[in-house]
């Protein structure tokens, strides 16, 4: 995806906002580093919550690429540790740079519900993605080189198997 900014939203000061009025609200998704599950063009229904798990898929402000769409993989000294899923990068995160969970995806006329009650699963899918990103590192920064991977090629199998719509 070369560079991560890969959704098209309001800034920041607007989804604030639109926490006072509604719980909700959509953004189109730009990019690929949340492939399979989310495509470019996807309409993305993002949630305001209290706590945010391991596996969500989050919406977040990040440095100064403005907000990302990626799932948290770890959490671990009040730091939230994100990743997409077709991504090779880690970004470490503060709960207060979180703006919203995505939990449902509008693909042309279709609905796809996110599925978080399958706790064993986001395990599996946080713990390799994490492997991913060790792999990535250890063969310098190659991503052809970690596209060929066992762990990458799984991720992308589970990822792929778990896509329902309704």
């Amino acid at each position: 995806m070369g560079r991560h900014k890969n959704i098209n939203i309001p800034p920041v000061e607007l989804i604030k906002f639109q926490r006072k009025i509604s719980n909700s609200f959509m953004i189109k998704i730009r990019g690929h580093s949340m492939l399979p599950q989310l495509m470019d063009g996807d309409i993305a229904i993002i949630s305001f919550e209290q706590e945010y798990k391991l596996g969500n898929i989050v919406l977040f402000e990040y440095k100064k690429e403005g907000q990302l769409l990626h799932r948290i993989v770890k959490i671990k000294n009040g730091f939230y540790y994100c990743k997409g899923d077709n991504a090779f990068r880690i970004e470490r995160i503060l709960p207060e740079q979180i703006l919203g969970k995505a939990v449902a995806i509008k693909r042309g006329d279709k609905i796809i519900y996110l599925d978080y009650d399958s706790l064993i699963y986001l395990r599996i899918i946080c713990l390799l993605s994490i492997c991913v990103n060790k792999f990535f590192i250890k063969h310098n920064y190659n991503v052809q080189r970690c596209k060929t991977s066992f762990y990458y090629k799984l991720l992308q199998n589970l990822l792929k198997s778990k896509v329902v719509f309704k």
